[in-house]
Formats: C-alpha cells, sequence, structure tokens
C-alpha cells in the first residue's frame, strides 16, 4: 500500500491560514454592521422619547390637557396612561446615566460608518443589504 507523501510547504500553511482568516474577518465586519443596524433601528425610538420628554419639560400644560381629554372620553385609558408614564418616567431616570453618555458616541459612530460606506462600494453594497435584512426581520 502506497500513501501519497506529498510535503505541504510551509509557505502553503500560512497562505491557507491568512485566507481563512481573512473570511473570518469579513464575516465578522458584517456582524458587526448587522448589529450596528440594529442599534441604530432601537436608538431611533430613544431619540423619539428623548424629543418627546423635551416637548413634555417645555410644555407640561400640553401633557394635562391630553390626559383631561383622555380622561372625559375614556377613563380607563387614561389611567392605563398615567400608570404606562409613571413606569415610564421610573425606567427612564434608572438608565439614563447609562444612556445619555452614549448618544453622542453612537452618533459619531453612525456618522463614521456612513461616511466609510460612501467611499467603499462594496462595503456599502453589503451594509444595504443587511439593513433591508434588518428592516424584513423589524
Amino acid at each position: 500500500m502506497m500513501f501519497n507523501t506529498q510535503k505541504i510547504s510551509r509557505s502553503d500553511i500560512l497562505q491557507a491560514r491568512r485566507q481563512m482568516l481573512l473570511v473570518r474577518c469579513r464575516l465578522q465586519r458584517q456582524q458587526l454592521v448587522w448589529q450596528g443596524a440594529q442599534l441604530h433601528h432601537e436608538l431611533r425610538f430613544v431619540e423619539l422619547g428623548l424629543s418627546a420628554a423635551r416637548t413634555v419639560r417645555a410644555s407640561p400644560i400640553l401633557i394635562a390637557a391630553i390626559t383631561v381629554g383622555l380622561a372625559i372620553i375614556k377613563p380607563r385609558r387614561a389611567l392605563w396612561l398615567v400608570k404606562t408614564g409613571l413606569s415610564s418616567w421610573r425606567l427612564w431616570q434608572k438608565f439614563a446615566p447609562v444612556l445619555m453618555p452614549l448618544m453622542p458616541v453612537l452618533r459619531a459612530w453612525q456618522i463614521r460608518t456612513k461616511k466609510t460606506s460612501g467611499a467603499t462600494g462594496a462595503s456599502s453594497q453589503t451594509q444595504a443589504q443587511t439593513a433591508k435584512h434588518a428592516d424584513e426581520n423589524s
């Protein structure tokens, strides 16, 4: 019985390892883009909540009027709204110290990502596919 005893050169081994690492890096970049798209999607709601909170802070009379109007029209819904508002406020007070310092960092990251994706055609295609996939799953 004869065995093929060809020796694989060190250069071939290193080349194969390099190729595997390049594929691994590409996959990790795609995962990072995917996770960034998901995070961006979630942060849109945080920013929407922040703008609503700023509006409420600027005009609490508006919220009082809406609450009174709901209480007259639908008392159960007004009670639910007040309970939800209070629990949301408590939750915000709990997590605001963590979220607020992250907002400028995440905005800067988002801007850098957009600039980078515009510079490279291949990565922008990947990001567009990832964003499309993210929209389909949400």
